[in-house]
């Protein structure tokens, strides 16, 4: 049975049906679960790991690389890439999550709701929603990085907001070089254009990437798409990066 109902939010169901009823938690918790097909809670959790894009995801992603993982607002782009983070976290890697669009308290939030041990992360995943975030500022943070790191930039289309900041093209080009030369794997969000029909049931593809300005993507080794709870990777260039 696939689950389709994200975890954090049949925990919050089931944390106010205890409150509720008054019932003990685990018991609601089993009622939420039977709700979704599942004898336990402990199965739905067993099944959920087992579904977890992220873990197949990862073991795609190769060192020395740039992928963009992209999708409309609202299909998970933003928990997939914090996703990614964890799981490079798991096995061992240094990583950064840089944002001009989200708050550090926000992205805590979204962590939290992933179920995520925020004792495990500490000193190990790195929040910055600095206002310097660009290319250059990421690739300075990285410079200091053990090599392996693994960076989430959220997102491309907001890095050359700024008019002191140099073309989209150029940026894409210094995090490529970063990647290659830190032997690092940097994630980058992007936006897909608002006129993809997504309830045509299809997947959007790189045609569908929003770029207001011109952008040769050709430095990204694979484009990752994330749509109605599907991921589908498409390779963009031949790498030679390593994990």
């Amino acid at each position: 049975m696939t689950l389709t109902v994200p975890l954090y939010l049949l925990k919050r169901r089931a944390k106010a049906r205890a409150r509720a009823l008054g019932e003990p938690l685990h018991a609601a918790l089993d009622h939420i679960a039977q709700e979704q097909g599942f004898t336990q809670w402990s199965h739905l959790v067993r099944r959920r790991s087992q579904q977890r894009p992220a873990t197949r995801l990862f073991q795609q992603l190769r060192a020395g690389e740039c992928v963009l993982l992209a999708g409309r607002p609202g299909h998970g782009k933003t928990l997939l890439g914090l996703e990614l983070l964890i799981e490079a976290v798991r096995q061992g890697h240094a990583t950064w999550f840089f944002s001009l669009e989200s708050t550090v308290a926000e992205v805590n939030d979204r962590v939290q709701r992933l179920g995520a041990d925020n004792a495990a992360l500490e000193g190990k995943l790195t929040v910055d929603c600095s206002d310097d975030v660009c290319a250059a500022y990421i690739a300075e943070q990285l410079s200091q990085a053990p090599r392996g790191a693994v960076a989430v930039v959220d997102f491309l289309q907001i890095l050359d907001q700024r008019r002191d900041r140099p073309a989209l093209a150029d940026q894409v080009r210094t995090l490529t070089v970063t990647a290659q030369s830190r032997d690092a794997t940097i994630i980058v969000l992007s936006q897909i254009d608002r006129h993809f029909d997504s309830d045509s049931g299809a997947m959007p593809s790189r045609q569908h990437l929003r770029l207001p300005n011109p952008v040769d993507i050709g430095g990204f080794s694979k484009a990752c798409f994330i749509h109605n709870g599907k991921v589908q990777v498409e390779p963009i260039t031949t790498c030679s990066a390593r994990r």
